[in-house]
């Protein structure tokens, strides 16, 4: 029944809970004749994929379960940092929506195609963002859930602090009404930019990320200063509506 279902999968989760939850097959995986370790979608994390169980288990209170999910991604910072700053020439850091387990594209999601500077010419996650904002908004949940400063000033402000600083610094010009003019940029997988020249050919303030922003910098700006030492230094700026 679903109770057992609902049990087996915590299980499940719980097994694995020394390294981050792969979403194709988890732990395991069943030799179906291309090899015992094949999965479908390959080796990345997939962030729209790797959220899941995670929200699940802050609703559980599983909290235990996110500490090795928390390290993997705060480890990536350094090597996303030089990334953005090699590719865009700006500060901050920004996690691919497919990423290998030291934050780097696979070759295939970067495109084989993509000059050395960028940006990736894989236009399904080219400007794909939003995983990032969503990142910062569950540590926040986990934060207003266990009120662990502990977890927070290792793990939250390292990466939410990063995340502003991107899209503070990525979208530095406004529109007329004095809103963050987020272009080019992309809608999830869905709504693509063809032509990050050409605003008839891309998306120019995607809603995922405006919901992101307005999501997240209310909820930095409320903690304590003493918990969000840069978080709040890159607040001030208006996401478009």
């Amino acid at each position: 029944n679903m109770t057992d279902h609902y049990r087996w999968q915590r299980y499940l989760d719980w097994i694995q809970r020394r390294g981050v939850i792969k979403f194709n097959g988890q732990g395991f995986t069943v030799d179906e004749g291309k090899g015992p370790d094949y999965r479908d979608w390959a080796d990345a994390y997939w962030w729209q994929n790797t959220r899941q169980p995670y929200y699940n288990a802050l609703t559980a209170g599983d909290v235990e379960l996110f500490d090795a999910l928390y390290r993997e991604y705060a480890a990536m910072i350094p090597t996303l940092e030089c990334r953005v700053r090699a590719e865009f020439g700006h500060g901050g850091a920004i996690w691919p929506e497919t990423a290998e387990a030291w934050g780097c594209y696979r070759p295939g999601d970067w495109g084989c195609d993509t000059p050395p500077a960028g940006p990736s010419t894989n236009t399904f996650i080219r400007f794909h963002y939003t995983g990032s904002l969503e990142l910062c908004l569950m540590l926040l949940d986990d934060f207003a859930f266990r009120a662990n400063a502990t977890v927070w000033s290792a793990f939250g402000d390292a990466v939410c602090s990063r995340v502003v600083t991107f899209f503070d610094e990525h979208f530095p010009q406004n529109d007329a009404g004095g809103a963050m003019d987020m272009f080019p940029a992309q809608a999830l997988e869905t709504w693509q930019c063809a032509d990050p020249s050409a605003r008839d050919a891309c998306v120019t303030n995607p809603s995922t990320d405006i919901a992101g922003l307005m999501a997240v910098l209310p909820r930095l700006l409320a903690l304590p200063d003493a918990l969000a030492n840069a978080s709040h230094s890159c607040c001030g700026r208006t996401p478009s509506h």
